[in-house]
């Protein structure tokens, strides 16, 4: 989930909910609207109810995004699916129904932020075992597993190679020789002056 907004203090908190595509695509197509939506909302309720608050409001609008064949560095992908990306961006209100007053502020900071993570997951997983059956999902689960494996795989690689391709030449010689000995001017103390 992209969560780098949700630490600041703003009118407004953004998200986005995007299962990995592979999994995404294994839920028949017709019901992928509905499982995502039913994703979104477990997971602010979950969410929500680890950081002890009553969920706020929310709005969600899906989108499906086209495959792209490059990596948001600009490499091409290594093992493109070609799959579209259906994904929710989630609008959140930055206050929530308070006791005290009518509407109370919340902080989201990286504790906080892992426990978006955790609900997302366990809700997750609720939904796909139970649309997927466990079996089903283990499998696509383990196939996820292995394909971030090579991603990072290719990723430490890729950062390997920029360090060589950035090395520092070597150090050349930057001792400055002396100057040649310049003889001072000859100066003729007999000359005149004029008046």
């Amino acid at each position: 989930m992209a969560t780098d907004t949700l630490k600041r203090n703003v009118g407004s908190r953004l998200m986005v909910v995007g299962p990995e595509v592979g999994l995404m695509h294994a839920i028949p197509e017709d019901r992928r609207g509905a499982v995502l939506g039913e994703l979104t909302e477990a997971t602010m309720e979950g969410w929500f109810e680890r950081m002890d608050l009553p969920t706020p409001e929310f709005s969600n609008v899906q989108h499906e995004s086209e495959p792209s064949d490059e990596r948001p560095d600009g490499r091409l992908k290594d093992d493109s699916q070609g799959l579209s990306y259906l994904h929710a961006h989630v609008v959140i209100a930055p206050t929530v129904p308070g006791l005290v007053q009518d509407r109370e502020g919340y902080k989201v900071y990286e504790k906080q932020i892992g426990w978006l993570h955790e609900a997302g997951r366990e809700a997750m997983e609720v939904i796909w075992e139970r649309d997927l059956v466990v079996e089903r999902y283990a499998e696509l689960q383990a196939e996820l597993d292995e394909r971030v494996r090579y991603q990072q795989q290719l990723d430490q690689e890729h950062d390997r190679e920029a360090v060589v391709e950035h090395e520092r030449p070597p150090v050349m010689d930057r001792t400055v020789p002396e100057p040649p000995a310049i003889p001072p001017p000859e100066i003729d103390m007999d000359m005149e002056l004029g008046e």
